[in-house]
């Protein structure tokens, strides 16, 4: 099981239209939760001749949302709390005066944390789809967005793959490259796919099956 690797969070708390300063908070391992107050002001003197500056006094765009990515083993680790505690974490995670996360992607089969590689149709050569099931994510990725919308009921969800499945990919594998040292993903090195090429089969059947693919 891979093993979720939390660097540093960083949130924007608060803008202060006066004071022209933000409270910084990030997270490490061996420090939850640090803040600290940077003046707007100060950055901009110290780095005016950076290509980008904060300027909260001129607004360009308007951002539609924050959120993360439904995963297995983010699910898997959650389901050995107790309901009270892990309540507790979706609320912090989704309602509206904790993190407020409002869009997140639901990955279309296997992402890089799920438990092992999958698809919705693993059947090769399956080009009209009859092999097409969710079943998987019955039981893991859609309890988990479930949970989710019990804090946040307008949730919007978004749908992308990690891959797409084997039997469409030159290499007739889920991974591109061998994975790192102390890592296994069964993939021979004579199968790697060269980087910037691409590794799905450019044939009109797997083109047509993989659009088949996201309409179903």
């Amino acid at each position: 099981m891979k093993r979720f690797k939390l660097s540093i969070l960083l949130t924007l708390l608060a803008t202060s239209m006066f004071s022209q300063s933000i409270t910084w908070t990030s997270s490490t391992f061996q420090e939850v939760w640090k803040q600290s107050t940077v003046s707007i002001t100060e950055v901009n003197a110290k780095y005016k001749d950076a290509n980008v500056i904060i300027n909260p006094d001129r607004k360009r765009q308007e951002i539609d949302g924050f959120g993360g990515c439904f995963n297995e083993l983010g699910w898997d680790a959650l389901a050995y709390l107790e309901s009270t505690e892990r309540d507790k974490i979706m609320q912090e995670l989704f309602s509206a005066n904790a993190a407020n996360f409002t869009i997140c992607r639901m990955p279309i089969g296997a992402s890089d944390y799920a438990m092992s590689y999958y698809s919705l149709n693993d059947v090769a050569e399956d080009f009209n789809m009859r092999n097409f099931n969710i079943d998987r994510d019955r039981y893991i990725l859609i309890p988990y967005i479930k949970e989710a919308q019990k804090f946040k009921p307008d949730l919007k969800i978004w749908g992308s793959p990690w891959c797409p499945p084997y039997w469409m990919k030159t290499n007739l594998h889920y991974a591109s490259k061998v994975e790192a040292e102390g890592q296994k993903n069964d993939l021979s090195p004579q199968k790697i796919i060269i980087p910037e090429s691409t590794g799905f089969k450019m044939q009109v059947g797997y083109l047509n099956a993989y659009a088949l693919y996201f309409g179903i």
